[in-house]
């Protein structure tokens, strides 16, 4: 049985009175200006909401990322602007040498007294179920496809930044034949960037896909499986269901896999999120969690 996330908590007082004070700013000027963003994938996701909600407010509206992820603003922004600054991405374990300097990032940034600017940190995390729930605006990312319906999306982890966190190719090569040979699908998509994903032997390789198409995958899909990534948090706005694992520390991934479940799913999409020790799961842990999953997720 799919399991009801709890209810939607209230805004406090002093969080209306916030709220209502960034309302107020934001009609003293026509253009907003956002970026440019050089966080980590799945904080930007997340974080497009917040510019989403704020976009309603203006009549122009400027969005600059890395280029790949214009798709994640196309129903809003009126103008992208893809930047090309060298940084990390990361949140955990950037230093001030991954990031750059703020006059690199003030280079892309407009002057005038028309554009309000809303300029995110590298480690930008400024949500939670609160602000998701309340102070975002969601849309579902992609469109169903025929030839992607039924599949099985996998995100195999492959950052170098943080290798502790990526599953060894052996075990998904292994696990991908027991999703076969269970006839749990007929076709397995790999997807991410070639930069920052592998490829498992079987499946369709589309890293090199943009990310509308990606977007589409998900969208179309039976499932996705992989760690924690951004990825996974692109697959609950495509509301596509997802077994995710998290790993760290047992306070650390005990609160990530709930904020999968709950404080980072929008959509309420069905999710099984796991925890396993330094992230790295067995082969027969993955599988026992992919077996109840799958039982749950129409083929």
């Amino acid at each position: 049985m799919m399991m009801l996330n709890p209810p939607v908590p209230v805004m406090t007082r002093s969080e209306h009175e916030g709220r209502r004070k960034m309302e107020r700013n934001v009609t003293e000027f026509p253009h907003l200006f956002f970026g440019p963003y050089i966080g980590e994938f799945g904080h930007e996701i997340l974080n497009s909401g917040l510019v989403r909600k704020l976009a309603h407010s203006y009549q122009h509206v400027t969005v600059c990322s890395r280029a790949a992820n214009e798709a994640l603003y196309a129903d809003f922004a009126d103008k992208f602007v893809a930047h090309d600054i060298v940084c990390c991405g990361c949140c955990h374990g950037a230093t001030p040498k991954t990031r750059p300097i703020p006059e690199a990032l003030d280079a892309w940034r407009p002057t005038g007294d028309d554009t309000r600017i809303v300029a995110p940190t590298p480690v930008d995390t400024a949500y939670g179920v609160k602000t998701i729930r309340n102070w975002a605006e969601y849309i579902t990312y992609g469109k169903v496809r025929p030839e992607y319906v039924g599949a099985i999306v996998i995100h195999a982890r492959a950052r170098p930044y943080t290798p502790a966190r990526n599953w060894p190719l052996a075990q998904w090569h292994k696990f991908t034949r027991w999703l076969f040979s269970e006839g749990h699908c007929e076709r397995v998509i790999c997807i991410g960037t070639p930069e920052h994903a592998l490829t498992v032997e079987g499946a369709l390789d589309m890293r090199h896909a943009p990310l509308s198409e990606q977007m589409d995958v998900l969208r179309s899909a039976r499932c996705a499986i992989g760690p924690s990534s951004g990825p996974m948090h692109l697959a609950s706005l495509c509301r596509c269901p997802h077994l995710v694992w998290c790993g760290g520390e047992v306070s650390e991934r005990t609160k990530t896999a709930g904020l999968y479940r709950h404080g980072w799913n929008p959509h309420d999409t069905f999710v099984r999120a796991f925890d396993c020790a330094n992230w790295q799961p067995s082969f027969e842990a993955v599988v026992k969690q992919a077996r109840a999953f799958l039982s749950e997720v129409p083929a």
